[in-house]
This record gives C-alpha cells, sequence and structure tokens, in this order.
C-alpha cells in the first residue's frame, strides 16, 4: 500500500477535528454556513482580517475616529454605525453553482467582475468561489462609544469598538437561495461579528 500523501494526511486530521468538534480554522471556511458542522462560526478572526484586507481595515480606523471627532462637534454618534462597506467585485449574489464553476474554469462564467471597490485601498479582490461561499460583503460597525473630556488639557479621550459584521448562510439576494438553503440545512442570513478592535487615543480640541 502507497503511503498517504501529504494533502490526504491533512484532509483526515480535519475530518477528525470536524468530527471530534475540535476544528477552530483561523480564517471563514465553507462549513461556517451551516447549521450542522462542528465549527465554532462566531470565533474570532481579527489577525485574519487584518491580513486579509490591511487596507481596508486602516480606512475604517479611520473613518471611526473621523466619526468619533465629528460626534463631538455635532453629537449624533447613539448606539451602532456602519462606517465602511466591503463588496467583492465578484459579485457574490451571482449563487454558489456558478462561484465553484469560475473558480474551476478560471473565470467568472456567469457575470463579468464589476469594480465595487474591493481593491481600492490595495488589498487583493476575492476569487468567485469566495465572493459567493467564503467570504463576500462585510462591513466595518462602529460602537460602543464613549467620550469624556479633560478640562485641564483640552482634549478628550476616547474608547470605542469597531467590529467586523459579516452575514452567514444564504442572503435575501441570493439566487435560489430560499429553495436551496433549507434542503442543505444553511444559515437564514445569520450576521455574526467575525473581528474586534477596541479603539482609544485622545483628540484635541483646542
Amino acid at each position: 500500500m502507497r503511503p498517504a500523501s501529504r494533502a490526504q494526511r491533512h484532509n483526515w486530521e480535519r475530518r477528525w477535528q470536524v468530527i471530534s468538534g475540535l476544528w477552530s480554522p483561523d480564517r471563514p471556511v465553507f462549513e461556517d454556513n451551516f447549521k450542522v458542522g462542528r465549527t465554532k462560526y462566531d470565533r474570532d478572526l481579527t489577525p485574519w482580517f487584518e491580513k486579509r484586507y490591511p487596507g481596508y481595515t486602516a480606512e475604517a480606523k479611520r473613518l471611526a475616529v473621523e466619526a468619533i471627532k465629528d460626534s463631538i462637534t455635532n453629537g449624533g454618534l447613539e448606539g451602532t454605525k456602519s462606517i465602511l462597506l466591503m463588496r467583492p467585485n465578484h459579485d457574490d449574489s451571482t449563487g454558489i453553482i456558478p462561484g465553484l464553476a469560475s473558480e474551476y474554469f478560471g473565470k467568472d462564467t456567469f457575470a463579468d467582475p464589476k469594480d465595487y471597490g474591493e481593491t481600492r485601498f490595495g488589498d487583493d479582490y476575492q476569487s468567485p468561489w469566495e465572493a459567493n461561499a467564503i467570504i463576500g460583503s462585510f462591513r466595518y460597525v462602529l460602537g460602543d462609544v464613549a467620550v469624556s473630556y479633560d478640562e485641564n488639557a483640552g482634549s478628550h479621550r476616547y474608547c470605542a469598538r469597531l467590529t467586523v459584521i459579516e452575514n452567514l448562510g444564504v442572503s435575501p439576494w441570493d439566487q435560489g437561495g430560499w429553495l436551496i438553503g433549507p434542503i442543505i440545512r444553511a444559515r437564514d442570513n445569520q450576521l455574526v461579528t467575525r473581528a474586534l478592535w477596541n479603539l482609544e487615543g485622545i483628540i484635541d480640541t483646542n
């Protein structure tokens, strides 16, 4: 008998981890979209987003500080605020089957990619399969903002949370999702926090 290849050993190890409930990958995976399975779908993927989308993440942090500054001057920042949307250039509403076919044949067989600004901050674009089955659209959301004023220094100190919110499973705009979703036990547009940063700093108002 021929010895198992490295890929085969990896697959066997992953299957065992899934069966035993120990699999907690450090990146988004296809299995996160289903109600069955043993992946911890709400695990912290902050390091992955920092590495995969450093440009978008840096811009979201900049916009977060700008939103806090604006709230000090004009007020109105309560609850949560969506500050930046990332939409893949390969349309993430074409469905899993076209996405898989596109990945296999090396091009988008359903529709030509559009420029939704995925690479405008220097990040790499998603493949059709990634867009439709792995990552897709997500947004950066600012919340839990607290600001205090230091009269002696004439400055404001702030702390806040910046999160990445993604929807898992079948989305309302997924073609055919309403039909196949319940059959394959996919999650129903379930919003989940994928990454989190605690922001804090000082804003000089002199």
